[in-house]
């Protein structure tokens, strides 16, 4: 049994949730593995001076606020970074499609009536694909019949001139006889 296809409404938005999720997903996964590396660091580097619980306490909390923001960056730049890449491959997908349509319609247009739109992933742009075929293939037809009738058309304008010539000559010889 065939599966069913998703329509390129559906693909688009999944592909839209998909960027999203990778996104917001990057942003949780580097922010939760780097946040405690930052946070180390800066809690490495107060063990240098003596301070008061006071002053500890105010420099945890800024440390902390420091390492969340350094791993938001990276988890941002991270992120951008694979929306852009997964939303690229998913969109050229699509559009890649469209592309091979637009190429056998140009053909059609050069007259080459014998090219034909491949089966297509997404059902819209297949059933799209189907009729320029079809289109194809009554153009071709009709080209054909027309090529027919024109050499149907020629022939019998080849006989009509082969017989008015006949029937001139023989006007021709009847007026030439002498009356008698």
């Amino acid at each position: 049994m065939k599966r069913p296809r998703l329509g390129l409404h559906w693909r688009l938005l999944l592909s839209h949730m998909a960027v999203t999720s990778v996104g917001v997903g990057s942003l949780l996964l580097i922010g939760w593995l780097t946040s405690p590396v930052f946070f180390v660091r800066h809690l490495d580097r107060m063990r240098v001076g003596r301070a008061t619980l006071r002053v500890v306490r105010t420099e945890l909390v800024q440390g902390f606020q420091l390492a969340w923001s350094k791993s938001a960056g990276w988890s941002l730049v991270f992120g951008v970074t694979m929306a852009g890449g997964v939303g690229t491959l998913i969109s050229r997908r699509i559009s890649r499609q469209l592309q091979q349509m637009e190429g056998v319609a140009k053909q059609f247009v050069e007259g080459d009536f014998e090219s034909r739109v491949p089966p297509m992933d997404i059902p819209e742009l297949d059933r799209l694909g189907q009729t320029f075929n079809q289109m194809a293939e009554g153009l071709r037809d009709r080209l054909r019949r027309n090529d027919l009738l024109t050499g149907h058309v020629g022939a019998h304008e080849e006989q009509v001139q082969h017989r008015s010539g006949d029937t001139c000559e023989r006007v021709q010889a009847l007026h030439a006889k002498p009356s008698g």
